[in-house]
């Protein structure tokens, strides 16, 4: 699995898979009982944490939770749709025109998000270590999420710096 590191000098990783359609992390609900209320989260988003959490143990290293800066790769795998396939004997083939990457809901930053604070804790101190994001959203066959989290240090910067501009807007 190839993965672009702009420069940054990787020192270790860990990838595994989570099998099961992605989920995005659904919001905190309250429920008044009497005089209290209470917040909880949704049984949907508890159970894809448990999902995701009890599929990555097996991945985790003997030195984790690791400390500094962190990078992850998630590549968000969803099922086809029946419409993506032909009609007749040709419904096992796939459309020409049927689109590689899914652009509809569940949105990649609430499946981050859901990923995240599924591993946090276990495979990093927290989730803020996170410095370096990359997720795509593709159709495949098998619904799953390929993650990949990765040590970096700032033996070169990031983002190349020129002469005439620096990310910071200085010269």
């Amino acid at each position: 699995m190839p993965l672009f590191y702009y420069g940054c000098y990787m020192l270790k990783y860990v990838c595994f898979e989570v099998l099961g359609v992605p989920v995005a992390k659904g919001r905190a609900k309250v429920a008044n009982r009497g005089k209290f209320s209470t917040v909880y989260s949704p049984k949907k988003t508890v159970d894809a944490e448990r999902s995701i959490l009890s599929q990555a143990l097996p991945h985790k290293l003997p030195d984790m939770p690791w400390e500094g800066a962190l990078r992850i790769d998630i590549i968000l795998i969803f099922p086809r749709p029946k419409s993506h396939y032909g009609t007749g004997k040709n419904i096992n083939v796939l459309k020409e025109d049927a689109p590689k990457y899914h652009i509809s809901r569940p949105d990649s930053s609430n499946i981050l998000k859901l990923t995240e604070d599924s591993l946090n804790g276990i495979f990093f101190k927290d989730d803020s270590q996170i410095c370096e994001v990359n997720v795509i959203k593709i159709y495949g066959e098998i619904a799953k999420q390929i993650i990949t989290i990765s040590k970096i240090t700032n033996k070169y910067n990031s983002y190349p710096e020129t002469s005439s501009y620096s990310i910071w807007g200085e010269k």
